[in-house]
């Protein structure tokens, strides 16, 4: 047995306006814009299966790309370990083989190591970034 529920124009109208005033009013609590946000300096951090080809990024906030350029998967992630919890947003996970994975670092006064989980101990698969 179906049950028919009729709805009213009026009651259609009502929930659209009120839907409409929500916005105006959660719009009006938004702060300001602060003119445009400066792009992030990107650098690509290269892992290869002889190590890091990046050195150590020492400069201003920048975006990230990690680019496995290896034929087998990589797991970046922060030091120390075993923790990994110095800079959480390096603990990329698993990085498939010529894939990439991208990270943003827009907070100054950071330093963060990082490393292959997969390769632990070698230091061809360990590197750091310094945010001034």
């Amino acid at each position: 047995m179906s049950v028919r529920r009729t709805i009213s124009v009026t009651t259609v109208a009502a929930v659209i306006g009120s839907a409409v005033w929500a916005n105006i009013a959660f719009s009006a609590c938004a702060p300001a814009a602060r003119g445009p946000v400066p792009p992030f300096r990107q650098t690509r951090v290269i892992i290869g299966a002889d190590g890091i080809r990046s050195g150590p990024y020492a400069g201003p906030p920048a975006q990230f790309e990690f680019f496995n350029d290896d034929t087998e998967a990589h797991q970046i992630v922060s030091d120390p370990h075993p923790g990994h919890d110095r800079c959480p947003e390096l603990t990329l996970g698993v990085i498939a083989a010529k894939r990439s994975v991208y990270v943003n670092f827009p907070v100054r006064g950071r330093i963060c190591g990082y490393h292959d989980e997969r390769r632990l101990g070698d230091r061809r698969f360990q590197g750091s970034i310094v945010i001034r």
